[in-house]
């Protein structure tokens, strides 16, 4: 009975999606994907050798992440997919949990099936699920967390609560040292819960002592990653304070909070059939500011303003991008597969939606339904107490990183799981119990969306690595052709032990010279070269048949894809008039690892 209750749970009806899409998408590659080829060498290192090392491209820290991929490297061998597979299973435990966090947060279980779906068949999380970068791990730390202090809130012993609220402190410590940022939950949010618990008769001692406890493990982590050779730990302020980073800071959080509306749109868009087109009033709102942006839009497209493009859904472009997904540098330009006809679609369709959902939170329609069933709800002002400094802390620390740069998008993980709460549950009880049918058709197309872009993503990538091996066998070694930011990070590795990163950005030994920024120039207009100078490429692989200095006697490799426009072409070109006279050889870095 057990059995078949655990089956027919919406938990584990949503843990399976995310294993059928595995099916589909058939993420194998035996290449570094995004930024994990640096972490893939450091959980190999650790269970070869049982030591922890860095290789000159790790800002997190990894921590437990790497426990669970050494018992898989020792029981099926290395392998970049084996690897992988142990942040996919976190993914699919972390499902398994958010379904049960949403229902205590006050979700309805129809409301809440949506909401974790919406969560993990995101064109965001699910590429992050078959990486083994650290955002699924963080992103699990934060959510267990959350559910634990959820779970304090609501017990209704004592001594319930506080074990609740010190489980929650003590793992998030743990779940920290995977991605720093994960450490709000025991720094914010358990003292928030702990406020709303108060009055109860708790040890306050003991639970002050536990948690100054954590906080002091947090600081000697913090201080032991920030001595590790090869490691790069990041600053809070990067470089000196400008006029120009406030320009650059307004422009990242506005891109940012646009990528965040545009994943929202799934829920978002429901308050306009919901509420919006009760009020004719409302409706001229929403079409009216629609049908503006359009037109700025489609006069600044007119006119080849094509810095508007920057404005355009998908807005931030890290992982979700016009080019499908996680776009890092490359040779040549990957095929287009939102083109501006889709991305302004998507961009009126996002306006609109958020405009709607403003709208009526504005109005604060008077409460109709009730917000869940067959469990104790939450208020508003403890779920507020508990989500809004935690929230606010965690865009506050992503300011520093929007001043110099973009925000990347898949740092809006968290700030979605929030806003899925927040919005659905006003939605059910401000407007009507369950989310509509125009909801689940765009959960449906996000959905379809990031499974094929995935799917494309994989297959694009091996046919990359089909070229590379052409090249190898005809005795062109790795260290002689550019093969693009994950591949030629790992021939970096293989060649001097770790990345060249920005002399101040890494800890390296006495020693080992900087040469980050020497070449004189991109060979065929690759930004990352000055990150592996110990390639002196004759070769590169290009998506582009005229990036760099000809054709070279070897066929391109072609791939198809599920997206326009359906096939592609990885093309190996000559590199030739390469300088080399200012650039390093092996024998210039000692190298302490194997």
């Amino acid at each position: 009975m057990k059995i078949e209750r655990l089956l027919k749970s919406p938990a584990v009806f949503c843990a399976a999606v995310l294993l059928a899409s595995m099916l589909i998408i058939h993420p194998s590659l035996n290449m570094g994907l995004g930024d994990d080829f640096s972490y893939v060498r450091t959980a190999k290192y650790l269970a070869e050798t049982g030591h922890l090392d860095y290789f000159g491209w790790a800002t997190p820290m990894l921590g437990w992440q790497l426990l669970i991929a050494v018992p898989l490297i020792k029981l099926f061998g290395f392998s970049f997919n084996v690897v992988r597979a142990s942040v996919f299973c976190v993914a699919l435990v972390l499902t398994l949990l958010l379904h049960p966090l949403f229902v205590r947060a006050g979700l309805r279980r129809r409301n809440a099936t949506f909401a974790t779906l919406a969560m993990v068949l995101s064109p965001i999380f699910l590429p992050l699920a078959y990486t083994y970068m650290s955002d699924v791990p963080g992103f699990f730390a934060i959510v267990l967390c959350l559910y634990c202090c959820l779970r304090a809130v609501e017990s209704v012993e004592d001594q319930s609560a506080f074990r609740w609220l010190m489980f929650a402190a003590v793992s998030n410590v743990v779940g920290g040292t995977a991605r720093q940022i994960a450490w709000l939950g025991v720094l914010v949010m358990v003292p928030s819960t702990f406020w709303i618990i108060r009055h109860r008769r708790l040890p306050v001692a003991l639970a002050v002592s536990i948690w100054v406890a954590c906080v002091g493990m947090i600081f000697w982590i913090s201080r032991w990653f920030s001595h590790q050779l090869f490691s790069q730990p990041e600053k809070l302020i990067s470089g000196p304070v400008n006029s120009g980073m406030l320009h650059q800071l307004i422009v990242s959080l506005l891109h940012f909070l646009l990528g965040l509306s545009l994943l929202s749109l799934p829920v978002f868009i429901a308050f306009f059939p919901g509420y919006v087109v009760r009020s004719r009033r409302l409706v001229g709102i929403v079409l009216l500011v629609v049908a503006a942006v359009g037109l700025a839009v489609v006069s600044g497209l007119h006119h080849h303003h094509q810095a508007l493009l920057d404005w355009l859904a998908p807005f931030n472009r890290d992982f979700l991008t016009t080019r499908g997904m996680i776009e890092v540098p490359e040779i040549g330009d990957r095929p287009v597969v939102l083109g501006p006809v889709a991305q302004v679609i998507l961009t009126l369709l996002s306006v609109g939606a958020t405009l709607s959902f403003l709208l009526c939170l504005w109005r604060m329609a008077p409460a109709r339904q009730t917000p869940a069933e067959d469990v104790s709800v939450i208020s508003w002002h403890k779920l507020l107490l508990l989500l809004g400094p935690f929230a606010a802390a965690y865009l506050g620390l992503l300011l520093p990183r929007g001043a110099v740069e973009l925000m990347r998008d898949r740092y809006v993980l968290v700030l979605l799981l929030v806003t899925l709460i927040v919005s659905i549950r006003f939605y059910q009880e401000r407007v009507s119990r369950e989310l509509p049918w125009v909801s689940f058709a765009f959960l449906f197309l996000f959905a379809a969306f990031g499974i094929a872009g995935t799917h494309d993503l994989f297959a694009m990538h091996r046919a990359k690595v089909a070229a590379a091996d052409e090249l190898i066998e005809a005795g062109v070694p790795p260290a002689s052709f550019y093969g693009g930011f994950e591949y030629d990070g790992t021939t970096q590795i293989d060649q001097w032990g770790y990345v060249n990163a920005q002399a101040g950005l890494i800890n390296v030994p006495p020693g080992v010279p900087y040469r980050f920024g020497t070449m004189a120039f991109k060979p065929c207009g690759y930004s990352s070269a000055k990150l592996f100078v110990a390639i002196h490429a004759k070769y590169a692989l290009s998506f582009s048949p005229d990036s760099c200095q000809g054709a070279s006697a070897f066929p391109a490799v072609t791939f198809h894809t599920w997206l326009p426009p359906f096939s592609g072409k990885i093309y190996i070109q000559n590199v030739t008039g390469l300088p080399t006279s200012n650039l390093p050889t092996r024998q210039d870095v000692p190298i302490g690892r194997p």
